[in-house]
C-alpha cells in the first residue's frame, strides 16, 4: 500500500483544479488535518465559501486584530478583493509573529492589481523557519505568484481544463503529469505529487465535507475546552462541494 505524506506543520500545500473539480473540499480535508490546536490558523477568504463557514465554533477576525493575542484554534478574515493594502498589512503581521498557518482560498487573489504580493512571498519564501504553515488553493494557477508553486511542498492536482494551467504545474512536475494523465482523472480524483520525495500517486476523493467538518468541529470544541475563545453565532449550515 502507498502511503500518502500530508503536509507538516510549517509546509506548503498547494490544491489547483477548476471549479466543481474537488480542491475545495480537499482544501477542507488538509485543514482538518492541520496543527490548529497547537497555533491559530487563518483562512484568508474573499468568496465566503460556504463550508468553511459553516463550521461550528470557527473565529471571524479583522485585518486589524492583534494577531499576537490568538490562540490555537481556525479563523477566518473576511476580505474584498480590493482590500490589497489591509491585506498586505495583516500578512506581514503574520510574518513577523511566525507560529501561524495561513489557508489562502484562490490564492491567486493576494496581491490582485500588482505583480505580487511582497508580504505573502515573504511568507511562501522564508515562513518555513518561521513555523508558517501555507495551504493554497486555486482554480488558474497560471495566475498564481510563481513561489506559491516552486516553494510547495506538496501538489495537488484536480482536473484543469486551460492547457496554460495545466502547462504551469507541469514546469514543477517534470514528466509526472503526462498529456493523459488529466484525461483520465475520474471525477472528484486527483493526482498527489509529494516534490520532497519527488513521487506521485493517483488519489480518490477526499472525504466528504461534513466528514472534515466534523473532525474540525470536534477538535476546536477540545480547544475551547482549555480557552477562553468564544463561540460565534454561525450561519445555517449548507455544506457543497466544489
Amino acid at each position: 500500500m502507498t502511503e500518502v505524506s500530508l503536509g507538516q506543520p510549517n509546509q506548503r500545500v498547494l490544491i489547483v483544479g477548476r471549479t466543481g473539480s474537488g480542491k475545495t473540499v480537499a482544501s477542507l480535508f488538509h485543514v482538518s488535518q492541520a496543527n490548529f490546536d497547537a497555533k491559530p490558523w487563518i483562512m484568508i477568504d474573499f468568496k465566503g465559501d460556504e463550508n468553511f463557514n459553516a463550521i461550528r465554533g470557527v473565529v471571524y477576525i479583522s485585518p486589524s486584530t492583534d494577531i499576537y493575542k490568538l490562540g490555537p484554534g481556525l479563523y477566518i478574515l473576511r476580505l474584498r478583493v480590493d482590500q490589497q493594502a489591509d491585506l498586505e498589512a495583516f500578512l506581514w503581521k503574520c510574518y513577523e509573529r511566525g507560529n501561524i498557518g495561513l489557508i489562502a482560498d484562490e490564492g491567486y487573489m493576494i496581491g490582485q492589481g500588482a505583480r505580487f504580493s511582497p508580504a505573502f512571498r515573504s511568507i511562501l519564501t522564508q515562513g518555513r523557519s518561521k513555523d508558517i504553515g501555507v495551504i493554497v488553493n486555486s482554480q488558474r494557477p497560471v495566475w498564481l505568484d510563481v513561489f506559491a508553486k516552486s516553494e510547495a511542498n506538496k501538489i495537488q492536482i484536480y482536473h484543469l481544463n486551460s492547457v496554460k494551467d495545466r502547462n504551469t504545474i507541469g514546469e514543477f512536475l517534470g514528466d509526472t503529469l503526462g498529456p493523459d494523465v488529466q484525461e483520465r482523472l475520474a471525477p472528484y480524483h486527483s493526482i498527489y505529487y509529494d516534490i520532497d520525495t519527488n513521487t506521485a500517486i493517483e488519489l480518490g476523493p477526499v472525504p466528504a465535507p461534513d466528514v472534515s467538518i466534523a473532525t474540525i468541529e470536534k477538535r476546536l470544541a477540545l480547544i475551547r475546552q482549555s480557552t477562553d475563545i468564544q463561540t460565534p453565532t454561525v450561519r445555517s449550515r449548507t455544506i457543497k462541494r466544489v
